[in-house]
């Protein structure tokens, strides 16, 4: 069927003397279009289809994979991921991570965080936070959610408790010379249930969102 609303641009490839293939990611899941001529000085469509940039698309579906790209128009530029070689290389890398998660996908479900994630970046939100905050959804959403009610043992995590994760069963363990603790727990449990925009204003210790991010990172290698 033919594609008419909102999407993020995931990846372009340039193809022949004027054209792009251009992957989208929308609140239905990844597109692939052809963009035609859009690499000529004067193309209507140039402009909606640039990196870090929330537009509205028209896509004609034929019998292939590609559909053709038939209208783009820029609702949002997240223009502040520019602003420094951190920003542009936490933008650059969900890009990427969402891209290799829903390539081939007919599942919207990594729009809202690719969204939040651009967003949270663009507004000069703590990259830290926002990065662990990207890694534990993309890990919730692709399957791999921590328990972090239960320890490895099936008991109650516990205020005082210290733990370590468990990258193969995805549990936290006790263990004395643990470095993961109540704080970490709480402020991991809300990166999974909350907004970014709400997680950011979250007021944490650097070495909290540090470790927290640690392992996030984890999790999200799995």
């Amino acid at each position: 069927m033919d594609y008419k609303g909102l999407a993020l641009v995931l990846k372009r490839t340039n193809y022949g003397e004027a054209d792009r293939i251009v992957h989208f990611l929308t609140p239905e899941g990844d597109i692939g279009a052809l963009a035609k001529g859009v690499r000529k000085e004067k193309s209507r469509l140039a402009g909606g289809i640039e990196p870090f940039c929330l537009c509205e698309i028209v896509v004609r579906m034929g019998k292939g994979e590609l559909g053709t790209l038939t209208f783009a128009r820029l609702q949002q530029f997240y223009g502040g991921i520019l602003a420094d070689y951190d920003k542009l290389q936490l933008g650059y890398e969900a890009l990427k991570m969402v891209n290799k998660a829903t390539f081939g996908i007919s599942d919207g479900s990594f729009f809202d965080i690719l969204r939040q994630v651009l967003e949270g970046v663009d507004s000069g939100g703590d990259l830290t936070m926002v990065r662990a905050w990207l890694y534990l959804n993309m890990a919730k959403t692709s399957g791999a959610e921590p328990n972090l009610r239960m320890d490895s043992h099936g008991m109650k995590l516990i205020e005082d408790g210290k733990y370590e994760f468990d990258v193969e069963h995805e549990v936290l363990v006790p263990m004395a010379s643990g470095v993961i603790g109540a704080e970490h727990i709480k402020l991991a449990r809300l990166m999974l249930v909350g907004k970014l925009k709400m997680v950011l204003k979250v007021k944490v210790g650097a070495d909290i969102a540090e470790q927290v991010l640690q392992f996030a990172n984890k999790l999200a290698r799995i």
